[in-house]
């Protein structure tokens, strides 16, 4: 089941939500640590606005099977992320991969790379080109001056798949 489309969670759901809560809980405090007014309600709704009312209800049902604690609203949120994931069609796994292949050559091309930048006397990353007052573009000339910027090779297999090389 994927995440809603269409009607967005109201308030009633928001009160049936916790009413399935205190059935869940009926001897815990927590419901009453919540305050059920109209505003929390609102909050709620707000935050749950992508998932259905039986997608809530799921994960506060797969929570306690978990946990015997009352839940707040993050571990609600927390459980319908691990529910309800997209499921990826061929494309889009596809690309996810090429994406996944592209983030590793990176990593290891910066992890090669960050020694080699700091023996030169640049820093190693943005963050430490900034925090030495460079600007981006001043860091990035000043790395392909030394030799020391991401070769074109990183970016080799994706351009030459989709043809833009």
């Amino acid at each position: 089941m994927g995440i809603r489309r269409g009607r967005k969670m109201k308030n009633s759901d928001v009160e049936k939500i916790w009413a399935h809560m205190r059935e869940k809980y009926p001897n815990k405090a927590g419901m009453n640590l919540l305050s059920q007014t109209p505003e929390v309600a609102s909050c709620w709704a707000a935050e749950l606005e992508r998932y259905t009312l039986k997608q809530v209800i799921d994960a506060i049902d797969a929570r306690a099977a978990k946990s015997k604690r009352w839940p707040t609203l993050d571990s609600i949120k927390a459980e319908l992320s691990h529910l309800h994931t997209v499921k990826l069609g061929p494309a889009e796994r596809r690309a996810k991969q090429k994406q996944d292949r592209l983030f590793a050559r990176m990593k290891a091309e910066r992890d090669r790379l960050i020694p080699l930048r700091r023996a030169a006397g640049l820093p190693a990353t943005a963050e430490e080109a900034k925090a030495a007052g460079m600007t981006s573009g001043e860091w990035w000339n000043a790395l392909e001056t030394a030799g020391l910027n991401y070769p074109d090779s990183v970016w080799g297999e994706e351009a030459v798949a989709d043809g833009t090389a």
